[in-house]
């Protein structure tokens, strides 16, 4: 009998200001997602991707690139324009994974870093504005729920924070290789959370 073991997937999360060229496909994966409920083009997306892809101050963008180094998706972290969010942030926005490489932890690993990244600058507490269908990821990777309400078109909208410091990061048994604007690398092994499973 032969056991075989199967990979996990290395995910680099990287800064989308060091990979330019990756504007146009992150700004096209958020259109894909959203365009038809922001009713705006492609070249409004990636237009909101480009001054999202700052490289020290807000907005920041990373990205995440699988071992071949093709784009798996993107999270940005930034401040958000309703004047009623403003006392709190800085918030997670534009968080998307394309949709052949979901649930493999790409979007765990590019927040995770992200998270780290937010610690870093001196944030405790990031947030995100998201609908029910993906409340349940960010729940999932440790934050908690502080409101719901209706948004401007009668949607659903929950807003969840997160403590920097104490969210575990990362998917059990996955790997994230994380790089700095220097160049500097670094492999992490997850460990496993309580009550997540394998």
């Amino acid at each position: 009998m032969v056991t075989t073991m199967r990979s996990e997937p290395v995910w680099h999360v990287e800064l989308l200001a060091d990979h330019a060229e990756l504007i146009p496909a992150v700004g096209e994966l958020r259109w894909r997602e959203w365009g038809h409920w922001e009713r705006q083009d492609l070249s409004w997306f990636i237009d909101i991707t480009r001054r999202e892809s700052g490289r020290t101050d807000l907005p920041v963008t990373f990205v995440g690139l699988d071992a071949a180094g093709a784009l798996a998706g993107a999270v940005g972290i930034g401040k958000v324009d309703p004047p009623d969010l403003q006392d709190r942030g800085p918030w997670v926005i534009g968080v998307i994974v394309a949709p052949e490489l979901r649930r493999q932890g790409a979007g765990r690993a590019i927040l995770g870093h992200t998270l780290r990244w937010a610690a870093d600058q001196g944030y405790d507490r990031v947030w995100v504005a998201t609908g029910p269908d993906a409340a349940g990821f960010y729940q999932s990777c440790g934050w908690e729920l502080e409101q719901t309400y209706r948004g401007q078109r009668h949607d659903e909208v929950m807003i969840l924070r997160c403590r920097t410091g104490t969210t575990a990061q990362g998917e059990p048994g996955r790997r994230a290789i994380t790089r700095t604007s220097a160049g500097a690398s670094r492999a992490v092994r997850r460990r496993p959370r309580p009550g997540l499973g394998p």
